[in-house]
């Protein structure tokens, strides 16, 4: 799971609840928030941080496993790497085709 993003003050804490450890090997973060959801989350799943957004799609991409799911659902707004939502997604499916081929 790819997550993290502009900090809008929200509280993360469910997160730990919610997160299927089953079916999320780890969580990568990214962004201004990633401190924060990484403190929400700590001994719940496994985390790493990464320093920005490649880093992270490209953590994602070495750390999958075959048949892995990388699913980026950032749980917080894109405005503090990018223009908006929009862009972010874009930027995601750029990287993952450049390592596909």
């Amino acid at each position: 799971l790819l997550a993290g993003g502009k900090d809008k003050n929200l509280d993360y804490k469910n997160w730990a609840k919610i997160l299927p450890k089953n079916k999320v090997r780890f969580v990568i973060l990214y962004g201004e928030n990633k401190y924060k959801i990484s403190r929400a989350i700590a001994g719940k799943v496994k985390v790493k941080l990464a320093s920005d957004f490649k880093t992270a799609v490209l953590l994602a991409k070495k750390l999958a496993e075959p048949n892995n799911v990388i699913l980026l659902s950032p749980g917080a707004a894109s405005f503090d790497i990018f223009k908006d939502y929009v862009e972010r997604g874009e930027k995601f499916k750029e990287i993952i085709k450049r390592l596909s081929s």
